[in-house]
């Protein structure tokens, strides 16, 4: 049965191959919130990193997107092969907040809250205080951060006091702590992916250019030549706005349909005008 992850990722290579880009740069950030599995954030990172290449404004929305997955499957490895605390990764940890940052400049504070959940919930469940430590640090280096991303700054302090606080407890009874013995006040770790789907509007085009109607519209009337030139105007800055837009405006077939019209417009005035002056001596 296919999941809503396998959904995603389907949709974003066709997108990628259709060089939609806008429309698969939104697939890919919902599949990346859709929990998917290994093999699909292993696709979900391939797709991510062609989208990336370039100089557009997709491209540069993408690069922090590709650090994002390349910490949390690097995160999901490391849990799946049981490996023994380690000293932090500063590299990893570098990483993981410049995606973050990345997440906030660019409005998806969902993402940038789920990143930090994940990689809140498996340190803690490694109990790696270290490890926990040194990404509250760098937490502490945001610069005015959102209340979401403050309250998991201070659940970091209270995941490290807790591990702390056990290890104490172990030392003390010579033993692995016991459910009796783990602080009852302590918070619940949040659930590894668990977090809610983006909304449908979030893959569609929220509304349609004005300009681009526009656009169209002029370009169909005409109006003695001075329709076609306001239509290709209207055209190349409608399509300039949607192209930058990242998939947020609809209308830039409407642009193009527009900008075509107008100089299919001038060109039947110049054409006027060569005959006119062509005949102009028999006038006279």
């Amino acid at each position: 049965m296919t999941t809503v992850a396998q959904k995603h990722v389907t949709d974003a290579r066709d997108a990628l191959d259709r060089r939609d880009h806008p429309q698969c740069l939104l697939l890919v950030r919902a599949g990346f919130a859709a929990s998917p599995s290994n093999e699909d954030l292993e696709e979900l990172l391939a797709v991510t990193r062609e989208l990336s290449q370039g100089r557009s404004s997709v491209a540069a929305q993408a690069r922090p997107l590709v650090a994002g997955l390349e910490g949390a499957l690097r995160s999901r490895r490391q849990v799946a092969e049981a490996a023994p605390p380690t000293l932090p990764q500063p590299e990893y940890l570098d990483e993981l907040i410049a995606a973050v940052r990345g997440y906030l400049d660019d409005g998806r504070e969902t993402l940038a809250v789920t990143l930090l959940d994940d990689e809140i919930a498996e340190a803690a469940a490694r109990r790696d205080a270290d490890h926990l430590s040194a990404l509250r640090q760098r937490l502490g280096g945001l610069a005015n951060p959102p209340e979401a991303i403050a309250s998991r700054t201070a659940r970091v302090d209270d995941e490290v006091e807790r591990i702390r606080w056990a290890e104490k407890r172990a030392g003390s009874t010579g033993g692995a702590p016991t459910a009796e013995s783990t602080p009852r006040a302590a918070p619940k770790a949040t659930p590894r992916h668990v977090t809610p789907s983006p909304p449908p509007h979030r893959y569609e085009s929220e509304s349609t250019n004005g300009l681009a109607i526009a656009s169209l519209v002029l370009g169909i009337v005409w109006i003695y030549g001075l329709g076609s030139i306001l239509a290709l105007v209207f055209g190349y800055i409608a399509k300039g706005q949607i192209d930058d837009g990242g998939g947020r405006q609809g209308g830039r077939g409407m642009a193009i349909a527009g900008i075509v019209l107008g100089w299919i417009g001038v060109a039947g005035i110049v054409l006027f005008l060569i005959l006119g002056l062509a005949l102009l001596p028999s006038w006279g």
